[in-house]
């Protein structure tokens, strides 16, 4: 990652982070860039020795953070002062652009209005889903509780009141990464027992505490090695709450990443999702495949992983994992809605924000910040929903094509070994790759 990226965030990120409102502007902007300097050196020792270039000295370290705060207070200055005075555009980009914004970015063979259709419905569909594993679960956790009526109210009721009690089993913030690297030695045990995918060797993902300055908005990302240099590490990242949180806060954030969350995240992010998915896309012979790839198709092959390694039995039947999985699952379908109707339909915050909360089960923190998020970024918030819908048609299309002849880990192997290519050319090429070679390890 470019070391200028977080740089050039830091005034978005310190108006929306409350922190930021409080106190000294020179502090928090000063405190970011020196945060982001320690975080980028001591994250890259490896990369560092191998240019002769090693920790900054305090000084050196302190001068480059000061005059980074400099240049980023004035940017923000003429943001706040020159350019916003002058702005009256409108942020929607409205339908007509949307849909070609859609055709042409995500390449999915389908159009907007399509797959809002279908996002609509599948959301539907996941929320039923979601109240009979609630229902069973009800007087697991509230055995002198009558279940709630089955209507509407009852059955938001039900989910809230599952979903909370679920949230109280969750590691504390200091045991996280311990907890998150047992996590992937129990997945990667699984993928291997049940022939899910042969796993990249030799396996150069390290799980680490997350970096101060990237700390706040979630509990884990992944740093995949650059496709121009695939044999660095990548770095699953946990993020313990930051410090300076209040205990409420910190309360919310480990309930809402608790034990089972954990699992489903890490199936996304590692193992076999981002981490697996990005390595085989680094040994793509094709130079174009390997840098310009396809974000729909590493959302969507994420999305699918979730649900896939609940259904080859992953979690031993556990229905709590199996409801947690779908809550997050949701959020995909919820991010579809959602940027479609910002953009096409007028949706208000306020409407927004009820829906985020109120029927997408999300926490009033992330909701806000989705809805920022589906303002400045219009048609990515649906690559997650379109893209795992794009893989969960070709399985069942392979699948019905060669039917007892199916092998699950050959179709994931040569899903995988396409590299990130957009998902509407998926079918031809895996088709074609199933037919006409065999399995070799990666």
């Amino acid at each position: 990652m470019c070391p200028l990226v977080p740089l050039i965030a830091v005034p978005w990120l310190a108006v929306q982070n409350p922190q930021a409102a409080v106190g000294d502007a020179d502090q928090v902007l000063s405190r970011f860039c020196r945060q982001y300097l320690e975080a980028d050196f001591s994250m890259r020792p490896l990369e560092a020795t191998r240019l002769g270039d090693h920790r900054f000295d305090q000084r050196v370290d302190d001068l480059s953070a000061a005059r980074a705060a400099e240049a980023l207070r004035q940017h923000q200055q003429f943001l706040e002062k020159e350019l916003l005075p002058r702005a009256s555009g409108e942020w929607r980009i409205g339908k007509e652009k949307f849909a070609k914004k859609f055709e042409l970015e995500l390449a999915v063979g389908m159009t907007a209005d399509q797959a809002f259709a279908e996002a609509e419905a599948e959301f539907q569909r996941v929320t039923r889903d979601m109240y009979v594993l609630a229902r069973q679960l009800w007087s697991s956790y509230f055995p002198k509780r009558p279940l709630p009526p089955d209507d509407a109210a009852g059955r938001r009721e039900t989910l809230r009141g599952v979903l909370g009690e679920i949230a109280r089993d969750h590691a504390k913030p200091q045991t996280l990464v311990r907890e998150a690297r047992g996590t992937v030695a129990k997945l990667k045990r699984f993928i291997t027992d049940k022939e899910i995918l042969p796993l990249p060797a030799p396996d150069r993902c390290q799980i680490v505490e997350m970096p101060a300055v990237q700390r706040g908005n979630s509990v884990a990302d992944l740093r995949c090695a650059p496709p121009l240099d695939p044999e660095t590490s990548s770095f699953y990242n946990i993020s313990p709450p930051p410090k300076e949180w209040p205990p409420e806060r910190v309360a919310s954030f480990v309930e809402e990443y608790n034990r089972r969350m954990l699992q489903i995240l890490t199936i996304h992010e590692a193992y076999p999702g981002h981490y697996v998915q990005l390595a085989y896309a680094n040994r793509q012979p094709s130079l174009i495949r390997r840098i310009f790839g396809s974000g729909v198709y590493c959302e969507g092959w994420a999305v699918y992983c979730e649900q896939m390694m609940l259904d080859e039995g992953y979690g031993g039947g556990d229905m709590a994992l199996r409801l947690t999985g779908l809550k997050f699952y949701l959020r995909a379908v919820a991010n579809a809605i959602l940027d479609y109707k910002m953009h096409c339909a007028d949706l208000s915050d306020d409407e927004a924000l009820r829906f985020l909360t109120e029927e997408a089960f999300q926490g009033e923190g992330e909701a806000r910040l989705k809805i920022i998020r589906a303002k400045q970024s219009s048609v990515q918030l649906s690559s997650y929903f379109v893209g795992r819908m794009a893989f969960m048609r070709l399985r069942q299309q392979v699948q019905r094509e060669l039917g007892d002849t199916f092998d699950l880990g050959r179709f994931h192997q040569a899903v995988l070994e396409q590299g990130s290519v957009p998902v509407k050319y998926l079918p031809e090429l895996v088709l074609m790759k199933l037919r006409g070679r065999e399995r070799h390890e990666p």
